[in-house]
Formats: C-alpha cells, sequence, structure tokens
C-alpha cells in the first residue's frame, strides 16, 4: 500500500504531462484526497484504500489533456 503523499505526487506528475494546472489537494476523509485543474476544471482522486476492484489514482486529468 502506497502512502497518500505517494499517490498525491504521482497524481500530480501525472497531470502536469497532459497540461494540467491542479489546486492543493483537499480531502474530508483519511487516505483519500482530490485535487482540481484551475484551468479546465477536471479532476484527480486518490484513495490508500480502494475497493477490491478499485483503483487507487483516477480522475480525467491523469487521462486527459487540459482543454485550457
Amino acid at each position: 500500500m502506497r502512502s497518500l503523499r505517494e499517490l498525491k505526487e504521482e497524481a500530480t506528475t501525472s497531470a502536469k504531462r497532459h497540461g494540467h494546472k491542479m489546486l492543493p489537494f483537499v480531502g474530508r476523509e483519511p487516505g483519500k484526497a482530490m485535487s482540481i485543474c484551475r484551468v479546465c476544471g477536471k479532476a484527480i482522486y486518490v484513495n490508500t484504500q480502494p475497493a477490491p476492484n478499485g483503483i487507487d489514482i483516477s480522475g480525467e486529468a491523469v487521462a486527459t489533456e487540459c482543454k485550457g
């Protein structure tokens, strides 16, 4: 299991490769956080304990280019 810090770093790096400018992560539940691109509004989500069929990093910002 990767730490929340590690997941945030990996997610941010991926989003930046797609041209996104991410806002700081926020989260109310332990082990979960999200960030939104300040340009186009696409998000990334990280979860240190995803469901058995879930993933730890998700969201449009890690998969698509920034449209801003």
